[in-house]
């Protein structure tokens, strides 16, 4: 962080007080992600100029460019034998400030494989929470954009195809509401980068989803904005329970830079309670909307949260689906759980020890029906920002959170027939993270690899 402010102190003399000010906080936000260690002992950062951290972030500010341009240049990139072309930004003219989210897909797929799209959207979601939670902090506006031609923002940053792909842009308006305009022709950049690794991967799945998801012209990204909103089946739950969340007044809240500084992803959970007060309120302060170019301000989820619940105080041991429309849950049924939660965590005790494992699933047959492929991106991306921002509402309160994998078939099948027919988008973790004093060295941290008959009951019975 440190050594990316100085590399920017040239620029200052083209800023004014108030936008480095903001863009500085901003800023911030999406670099602020700790290196800790998050699952089977594995730590996010790795070797030298390379990590498992996909996402990138780039952004544009409607101010002097050119000069800030060519104070960058000239201090950081120029040299006298080198050839240089220089390209304009036009698509976002009308955008105060533009941040455009890209995903390097070898960085995670040397550990995931075809899996990696997915860590494409949680680790890019993730992190624009963090930047919606700012921009709202301090009164600004901002629109999620999915709908763009994807080849036209890959050539005007110049990315490598097959290596690289922007997810999703962030318009960040100081004044009135952003406004696009029609781009000119897009440039090719050509510019001299640093490899990010000495070794590439290469998955043709990842190619081959990203391409069948991509809008290709001006035409499909109105039909995208224009998307017919689906119509919510009938609600037929009953014996609901009501969201107990504090009070504004009942939060002694940190400032949301010191959150975000502090949020983590918890190594170890202790197996204590959390209250219902304490759930209720992660829950309330997560699933607000946020403008976007494809949902409506009335518009219901994309994702429906589920909950196995180990130890909430006031709230029985069991399976639970939340009601965003009556800010609710209803008990699917009553029993404990924790055997089934490492089970389908992967195999791991960090959900078996959690107080609470929050599920994001989604239909994605009525997604795919009304928004096509890219209806996939928006699912992923809609859980993960939620997810981010349960992380920001947990540690608020000090209490532990981590993401994890899961197994999707079994996960859907453990929540069925309630959940049948969808497909998981995202597991959050939450419980009382253990102390340095509490961790025992050498402990294994896997669940025994016995897979349980997948049935809610009170007693699990082991498949032979």
């Amino acid at each position: 962080m440190t050594d990316i402010s100085a590399l920017l102190q040239c620029i200052y003399p083209t800023l004014s007080i108030t936008n480095l000010r903001r863009l500085s906080r901003i800023i911030a936000a999406l670099l602020a992600m700790t290196g800790r260690v998050t699952m089977l002992g594995i730590s996010r950062w790795v070797g030298k100029g390379d990590n498992y951290r996909p996402v990138q972030r780039f952004f544009a500010e409607q101010i002097a460019w050119a000069q800030v341009f060519w104070q960058f240049f000239s201090q950081h990139l120029y040299h006298s034998d080198w050839e240089y072309i220089l390209a304009g930004e036009e698509s976002v003219a009308h955008a105060p400030v533009v941040f455009v989210y890209t995903d390097v897909f070898s960085r995670n797929a040397v550990k995931y494989q075809a899996r990696e799209y997915r860590h494409a959207f949680w680790d890019s979601g993730t992190i624009l929470s963090n930047t919606l939670a700012m921009v709202s902090a301090h009164r600004l506006q901002a629109k999620l954009v999915l709908g763009f031609v994807d080849q036209a923002v890959s050539q005007l940053l110049g990315l490598k195809a097959n290596e690289e792909f922007p997810v999703a842009l962030l318009p960040v308006g100081f004044g009135d509401e952003v406004q696009a305009k029609a781009p000119g022709e897009v440039t090719q950049l050509s510019i001299r980068t640093q490899p990010i690794s000495d070794y590439a991967s290469h998955f043709p799945a990842i190619r081959d989803i990203h391409k069948a998801s991509s809008l290709k012209d001006e035409e499909e990204v109105v039909a995208w904005r224009n998307s017919v909103r689906d119509q919510d089946g009938e609600f037929t739950a009953k014996d609901l329970i009501p969201l107990e969340a504090y009070s504004q007044g009942e939060i002694q809240a940190d400032s949301i830079e010191a959150v975000i500084m502090r949020r983590g992803s918890t190594r170890r959970f202790v197996r204590k309670s959390l209250s219902m007060q304490q759930l209720s309120t992660i829950i309330a302060k997560s699933i607000q909307g946020f403008p976007s170019d494809y949902m409506s301000p009335d518009d219901t989820s994309l994702n429906q949260l589920y909950l196995i619940v180990n130890s909430v105080e006031g709230l029985e041991q069991g399976a639970y689906v939340f009601h965003r429309e009556h800010y609710a849950l209803e008990l699917l049924e009553l029993g404990d759980y924790r055997h089934m939660a490492g089970h389908l965590g992967l195999g791991q005790a960090l959900a078996a020890d959690a107080s609470v494992n929050i599920y994001f699933l989604t239909d994605l047959h009525r997604v795919l029906d009304r928004f096509g492929n890219r209806g996939y991106r928006a699912a992923q991306l809609e859980a993960s920002i939620t997810a981010g921002r349960i992380y920001l509402a947990a540690y608020t309160q000090h209490i532990g959170a981590t993401g994890l994998t899961f197994f999707d078939d079994d996960v859907v099948e453990f929540f069925s027939p309630h959940a049948m027919g969808k497909s998981v988008m995202f597991l959050i973790l939450l419980g009382k993270g253990a102390s340095s004093t509490q961790l025992i060295p050498n402990v294994p941290i896997m669940v025994p690899v016995i897979r349980p008959t997948i049935k809610r009951s009170g007693d699990i019975h082991q498949t032979s």
